[in-house]
């Protein structure tokens, strides 16, 4: 089993990385990523469209609607704008829903000694 965190465009991706993963979880993407995700997901690929609110209800499936309502990924802000999460799709061969990221901790173990510092290469220290 491999997991790839990608962080670069997807529309820059390999399309053998995209298209091989059996499991995926993808979040708000811009116009020129979507034909990318397309290539990965067998559910419309604009409900990932980041600068939309809604999708063609008749062809989103039902595990997809919020309250019956063919919404796109949606953004979460608290009371003074700052983003506090975001909705994404998981899908594998048995399941797709729609997560809410802000229902995940996000803290993780830290494993090694705090004493290494790692650098970027183009650092002048």
């Amino acid at each position: 089993m491999i997991v790839a965190w990608v962080t670069q465009r997807l529309a820059k991706l390999d399309k053998d990385v995209v298209t091989q993963a059996q499991a995926t979880l993808l979040g708000g993407f811009r116009d020129s990523d979507l034909d990318k995700v397309a290539q990965a997901v067998e559910y419309p690929r604009e409900v990932h469209k980041a600068d939309a609110e809604r999708v063609d209800g008749r062809t989103l499936p039902e595990e997809l609607l919020v309250d019956g309502e063919p919404l796109t990924l949606r953004r979460f802000s608290n009371d003074d704008g700052d983003t506090i999460g975001s909705e994404w799709i998981y899908s594998d061969d048995t399941t797709l829903r729609r997560e809410n990221s802000q229902h995940w901790p996000m803290q993780s173990t830290h494993y090694g000694s705090d004493r290494i510092r790692v650098s970027h290469p183009f650092d002048d220290d």
